[in-house]
C-alpha cells in the first residue's frame, strides 16, 4: 500500500493525515492484476479480452491526467475533474455533467457516462463487481494525489532491496552492495541532494517496502512487481516484457542474453540455424545427448561439472568437435580448458564498459569510504542503476512525482553512467541495455582468461 501525505491547512497549523490505498485499486489500475479471471469488453461488438491487457494506466497514464494511445486521446480521469459540478465538454464535443461514485462505476462497468451518453467506443468496458470495483474507484478517488508518495520538501525516501540473505552467496554480495549504496547517497547528500531533497534510504532483502516509498532500486537479481517506480538491476524471465510500466530494467535477462549470445555466434561461424544445440533440452537423465550432430553446443548450466566431464569426453573423440556456448562463467571453467573447439560465453557487461570517468569516481569512493573491492562486476552494475535513477531525479526537477519521473526515464537515450553500456528507455521500450559482451576462452599461462572471440 503507498501511503499519501495529504496537508490540512489549520490555523497556523499544518497537519498530516496520511490515508492508506488498497493493493487491489492500485493493481488493477496499474497493471490490469487481478486475481479472477475478469474480461474486458472492447469496440461496439464487445469482444472479450484479458484485463491484464488493458490497465487503465495504459491510456490514462500513472497520474490520471490522460495521454495519447493508438491515436486516441484518453480523458483526465482525475478525481476534482470528474466531479466538477457543472457541464463538462469533451475532446470529441460531448458533454456531460458531474460523476459520483455510482455513476463512475457505470462508466467503467457499462460505458455510459454521467449524462446516459454512450462512451467513445474505444474505451474498454470492465467486468468488474464489488469488492473489486469499489476498490478501484477508492483508488481513483485518491490517485492525482499519490504521485507525492513518498516525498516531501526535505527528503526522497528510496527503498533499496538487497540480495537474499539465506545464501552465502547472498550473504556475501549484500555486505558488499549495503556499504556501496549507503556511500553513494551519502555523497549524494553531501552535494545537497536533488534540489535539497535529502535521499532517504531504507534496506530491505525482501519486497514488502515501507509505505511511503518514492521508488524502488532492485538489486536482488530477481523478478519484482512493486507498484512504486523501479529501477531493476537484473531482471527475471520475461520482466522486460512485462505490462508493468513501473519497472525499467538495466541488464537483459539470461535467456535474453542467451539469444543474443546464439545469434552472435551464428554469424560469428557462419552456422546454419539447426547447427546451434541447446543441450538442456536434447539430454536425457544420465547426460546422454540425443542429438550429438550439431555444430556447437548451449550449456545452461555450467556448473553440472558430472555431465560436463561426460561430454567432453564424448567430444574430444570427435573429429570435428563442437564449439560450446557457456551461459555464464563459473566455477567450473576449468573443465574446458582442454577443449580442442572454441568455448564461448556472454557477459551483461564488462569493465570494457566503464568510462574513465566511472573508474574515477569509483575509485575515490571505495577511497572516502574504504569500500571492498570485490565482487566488481556486482558493484558497477549497482553503480550504473544507482546513477540511473539519481540522473532521473536530477533531470526530473523540483516538480517531482511519480508521472513526472516516469516520463524522465522515457526521454532517456544512450544515457552514460559511466558504469555500463549506454541506456535507453522509451514509452515502450523498459530494457535499457539490449547488448551482451560475447567472450571467447582463452589459456594463458594455464590461467582461463575470457578474451574477444577469435576471427574467423
Amino acid at each position: 500500500m503507498i501511503r499519501l501525505l495529504l496537508l490540512f491547512l489549520w490555523p497556523n497549523i499544518l497537519l498530516a493525515q496520511q490515508p492508506i490505498t488498497d493493493k487491489i485499486g492500485a493493481a488493477i489500475y496499474q497493471q490490469g492484476q487481478l486475481n479472477t479471471t475478469v474480461k474486458v469488453l472492447i469496440g461496439p461488438d464487445a469482444i472479450p479480452a484479458p484485463l491484464k491487457l488493458f490497465a487503465c494506466t495504459n491510456c490514462h497514464g500513472e497520474s490520471g491526467v490522460g495521454k495519447q494511445e493508438a491515436g486516441i486521446t484518453a480523458p483526465d480521469i482525475r478525481w476534482s475533474q470528474l466531479t466538477k459540478p457543472y457541464q463538462f465538454t469533451s475532446i470529441d464535443g460531448r458533454q456531460r455533467g458531474p460523476y459520483n461514485r455510482a455513476l463512475l462505476a457505470r462508466a467503467i462497468t457499462n460505458g455510459i457516462d454521467a449524462s446516459g451518453n454512450q462512451l467513445n467506443h474505444h474505451m474498454p468496458r470492465y467486468q468488474l463487481v464489488d469488492p473489486a470495483l469499489n476498490k478501484l474507484l477508492d483508488y481513483l478517488e485518491q490517485l492525482e494525489h499519490l504521485n507525492n508518495a513518498g516525498i516531501a520538501d526535505d527528503y526522497i525516501n528510496i527503498s533499496i532491496l538487497l540480495p537474499d540473505i539465506n545464501s552465502a552467496e547472498g550473504q556475501a554480495l549484500s555486505a558488499i552492495l549495503k556499504p556501496l549504496i549507503k556511500a553513494y547517497f551519502d555523497q549524494i547528500n553531501r552535494q545537497g541532494g536533488i534540489y535539497n531533497r535529502l535521499l532517504q534510504a531504507h534496506y530491505s532483502h525482501q519486497q514488502v517496502t515501507p509505505e511511503d516509498i518514492f521508488a524502488v532500486l532492485d538489486l536482488r537479481f530477481q523478478t519484482s512487481n512493486l507498484s512504486s517506480p523501479t529501477i531493476l538491476t537484473i531482471a527475471a524471465y520475461g520482466e522486460e516484457s512485462s505490462n508493468n510500466q513501473h519497472h525499467y530494467t538495466l541488464y537483459p535477462t539470461p535467456e535474453k542474453t542467451k539469444q543474443i549470445l546464439i545469434d552472435a555466434i551464428y554469424h560469428h561461424l557462419a552456422l546454419a540455424p539447426d547447427q546451434i544445440i541447446d543441450l538442456e533440452a536434447h539430454t536425457n537423465d544420465n547426460c546422454s545427448i540425443i542429438n550429438n550432430k550439431a555444430s556447437a553446443f548451449f550449456i545452461s548450466s555450467p556448473n553440472n561439472s558430472q555431465c560436463i566431464q561426460q561430454w567432453l569426453t564424448t567430444w574430444r573423440q570427435h573429429p570435428s568437435p563442437p564449439s560450446l556456448l557457456l551461459a555464464n562463467p563459473s566455477a567450473q571453467d576449468y573443465l574446458f580448458k582442454q577443449h580442442p573447439s572454441p568455448v564461448y560465453t556472454i557477459l551483461p557487461m564488462s569493465l570494457q564498459d566503464i568510462s574513465l570517468r566511472g573508474q574515477r569516481n569509483y575509485q575515490q569512493l571505495t577511497r572516502d569510504y574504504s569500500l571492498s573491492q570485490q565482487q566488481i562486476i556486482f558493484q558497477f552494475m549497482t553503480l550504473a542503476s544507482a546513477e540511473t535513477m539519481i540522473s532521473a531525479l536530477q533531470q526530473t526537477g523540483r516538480n517531482l512525482n511519480h508521472a513526472t519521473f516516469i516520463k524522465t526515464l522515457h526521454n532517456f537515450y544512450e544515457f552514460d553512467s559511466g558504469f555500463s553500456s549506454p541506456i535507453t528507455f522509451g514509452v515502450n521500450r523498459r530494457l535499457g541495455i539490449q547488448s551482451g559482451r560475447v567472450k571467447q576462452l582463452k589459456v594463458i599461462n594455464d590461467q582461463i582468461k575470457w578474451g574477444l572471440p577469435e576471427q574467423k
